[in-house]
């Protein structure tokens, strides 16, 4: 079959538009970007908890025809996450089609909830799966997948693409696009290669040609699904280069389902942490790629992207039309798709009016983990002291667009959101802000496994910022035509009005009703987890005991450099370093405040 040919006008024009149109009058176009997580998902899960509640609330009430709802409108078009984030955005857009109950610190604990967010966030990711051993001894001819037992992630994965609910009501979720757009980042470790011309000679991928020129192979990859919404409002259909996933009430939906949940997995598989995932798509999707460059006059145009086809044949492709990669955490290489959300709500060179009066859409950022910077050695002191720090620098340079993270940050942009984990936490006398509000975000964001005490807080707290954050932060100025329909009394309500310290007047993008608000969404006690540290030492060392004697079954084919940290590992013994491992463990709880407990055998 031959290769895909590049993107005509025509198609750049209809799947990459400059600029989109405008949204109906009094519509709010919404856009979710959901960070990198780790354990903090938990946070983002309470954050999109509350949001789709007060949505409900909000939706159902006009539905019903209610005079105390604001007559406007809030489509949320798309979701774009990394890591965590994408697990996050893959749960909501199932739950979405589904009546879930919603879960409040009132809520029992200790038994399932039927709410998808937070029976995976807060009841599913236990160090106790994480610490089994239902993955070793790995299957003849295969070798350690992880550290993790990823066996959990794969019960948890199908619990997802299983979840079904109550119906909705009528209405109930007409705020939700169908299909609602998810965009997944994707480290490729594959990658996708391209060719370039070297002085001026045309290009050619065969090797020793003349025209030979230069690859450039790009690993920072992301796929998107269109996901069908039963109860929403109709949108553009799928397009070719989407995953159209059926409705999850669909008979035929399991295998749409299956597929994007290990897509997500693969999003967030942490390297060596979680495992790797072996994933495939139609080569055609590649085609699909685009940059922005400006012309000779400097005016910026989209421009097709030719992968060099020929590179892209491997024995582990199902057929010439499919192409086989191995994925691990998207957060690697883009850990906020800020700009995949931006630009499929402005069009490719269009911008979102950022002026308070005039905006008529935004992309909200839920980043738990946003914190200060852990700055790098100022002077370099020696081999292995410099090999950390170039890691971490290659990993985190990649992470973010200081552009993006300007606009976030610039208190004149109504078009950018960003809503973040903030509160007092015992013992430090100033507001926590970032990583350094959740009880889960020590031991690089792996800490809330570690306890479910942790999670529950981390996502309560979630709900808690939430319920302020809409009725404080995410506001337009009340002379914004979207509130054109409300009516005097709304626009001067206590339930619904924010005056700044100049008298002007902003009101909500997503209001929360009065009988929810007034349902208390108290900020949750500091946990204080019981934790037996015999038992925890007696778990992980089983762990790595079982990992050290798969690693010596797999040495013989690993790297000079894997066999010296084999080694490394293996001269501590899996005793040795299980202690070392509850030793960091019992430390973050003690610095954190969280002691009480800890230690208990």
């Amino acid at each position: 079959m031959p290769d895909p040919t590049i993107l005509s006008a025509a198609e750049l024009a209809q799947y990459f538009p400059a600029k989109t149109a405008d949204p109906p009058a009094r519509c709010f176009e919404l856009g979710l970007v959901l960070g990198g997580t780790v354990s903090a998902g938990a946070y983002t899960a309470g954050v999109l908890d509350y949001l789709v509640e007060a949505l409900d609330a909000w939706s159902l009430a006009k539905a019903a025809n209610d005079g105390g709802a604001p007559q406007h409108d809030v489509r949320l078009a798309i979701v774009t996450g990394a890591s965590g984030g994408t697990v996050c955005g893959t749960v909501l857009s199932r739950a979405l089609q589904f009546n879930f109950p919603h879960v409040t610190a009132a809520t029992p604990r200790g038994a399932p909830t039927s709410n998808p967010l937070y029976d995976l966030w807060v009841g599913g990711f236990a160090i106790e799966g994480l610490m089994g051993t239902r993955d070793l001894p790995a299957p003849a001819g295969e070798a350690l997948a992880s550290l993790l037992d990823s066996t959990l992630v794969d019960t948890l994965g199908a619990g997802v693409a299983a979840y079904n609910g109550p119906a909705l009501a009528a209405g109930q979720r007409a705020y939700v696009m169908n299909p609602l757009r998810l965009v997944m980042s994707l480290t490729n470790l594959r990658g996708v290669p391209y060719l370039t011309a070297l002085t001026g000679v045309p290009a050619t991928g065969a090797p020793g040609a003349a025209g030979q020129g230069e690859y450039f192979l790009d690993h920072g990859d992301y796929a998107r699904f269109a996901l069908a919404q039963p109860g929403g409002t109709p949108g553009t259909p799928p397009r070719p280069d989407e995953f159209a996933v059926a409705a999850a009430t669909d008979a035929g939906s399991a295998a749409d389902w299956a597929n994007i949940a290990e897509y997500a997995k693969g999003s967030a598989a942490f390297p060596g942490g979680f495992r790797a995932r072996d994933l495939h798509r139609p080569r055609a999707h590649y085609r699909f790629r685009v940059t922005v460059q400006p012309d000779d006059q400097g005016k910026a145009q989209v421009v097709a992207l030719q992968p060099a086809w020929d590179q892209m044949h491997d024995p582990a492709d199902a057929g010439a039309d499919d192409y086989a990669f191995a994925v691990v955490d998207g957060g690697a290489l883009d850990n906020e798709p800020i700009q995949l959300a931006r630009t499929w709500l402005a069009g490719m060179t269009g911008r979102n009016p950022r002026d308070p009066t005039k905006a008529t859409r935004a992309v909200l950022l839920v980043d738990p983990l946003a914190t200060a910077p852990d700055m790098g050695p100022a002077a370099s002191n020696g081999m292995v002291r410099t090999l950390w720090p170039f890691l971490n620098g290659e990993v985190t340079g990649g992470r973010y667009l200081t552009a993006d993270m300007a606009l976030m940050a610039d208190a004149a942009v109504f078009s950018r959101f960003m809503i973040t984990p903030w509160r007092m936490v015992p013992g430090m006398a100033q507001l926590q802000v970032g990583g350094g509000a959740l009880a889960g975000s020590g031991l690089g964001a792996f800490a809330g496994f570690v306890h479910e005490e942790l999670r529950w807080h981390d996502y309560m707290l979630g709900r808690a910022n939430c319920a302020t954050y809409l009725r404080s932060e995410l506001l337009l100025d009340a002379a914004n035509p979207l509130f054109a329909g409300w009516t005097d009394a709304q626009k001067t309500s206590n339930d619904f009005r924010v005056v700044d310290a100049t008298g002007r007047a902003f009101l909500p993008i997503v209001p929360v009703m009065p009988a929810l608000a007034a349902v208390p969404q108290p900020v949750p006690d500091w946990p204080q987890p019981v934790i037996s540290t015999a038992g925890l030492t007696n778990m992980i060392g089983a762990r790595l005991a079982a990992v050290l004697q798969q690693l010596q079954k797999d040495e013989t084919d690993l790297s000079w450099l894997e066999s010296a940290v084999v080694g490394i590992v293996e001269k501590m013994g899996a005793e040795g370093a299980a202690e070392w491992a509850v030793t960091q463990i019992v430390s973050y709880l003690k610095e954190s405040g969280m002691a009480a407990g800890a230690g208990a055998d």
